[in-house]
């Protein structure tokens, strides 16, 4: 009788060897924090940028630019330029972290919530001392 079950046991075994393995084998993806710092790289152009509930864009200043470069898995340099209605520009420089899964982002001193799904990007939380909304394209 023990004969008997012992290839249907052996069988089984090898079974749960090989799901075992598979279900083990990682793909070897980045953490999220580094994807989402990969996909963060190079320029993108406001297209809002909303400060205490106004739309600055047009109104108050001409544009903003900002410039994300990476300088390991979670973290880089970010350069941040706005150009006022007569395209005088003031530049902003920080370093900035990745942070949270990639859903939130530390630049210099302040950390907002981050959403960036293919060329488009959304910052949302204080800057500066002020709530704002920073919507930008790549």
């Amino acid at each position: 009788m023990i004969l008997r079950l012992a290839p249907i046991f052996l069988a089984a075994l090898l079974i749960y060897s090989a799901a075992a393995l598979f279900i083990s084998c990682d793909d070897d993806e980045p953490a999220t924090n580094a994807s989402a710092n990969a996909d963060l790289q190079g320029d993108w152009d406001a297209t809002s940028f909303i400060v205490s509930g106004v739309e600055t864009i047009g109104t108050v200043n001409s544009g903003l630019t900002m410039s994300f470069t990476s300088q390991s898995d979670e973290s880089g340099s970010f350069q941040g330029t706005i150009f006022d209605l007569d395209q005088n520009s003031n530049t902003t420089v920080f370093t900035y972290d990745v942070l949270d899964d990639g859903s939130r982002i530390r630049l210099g001193p302040d950390t907002l919530d981050m959403i960036l799904s293919g060329n488009n990007l959304n910052l949302n939380g204080v800057l500066f001392g002020f709530p704002s909304v920073v919507v930008a394209n790549q």
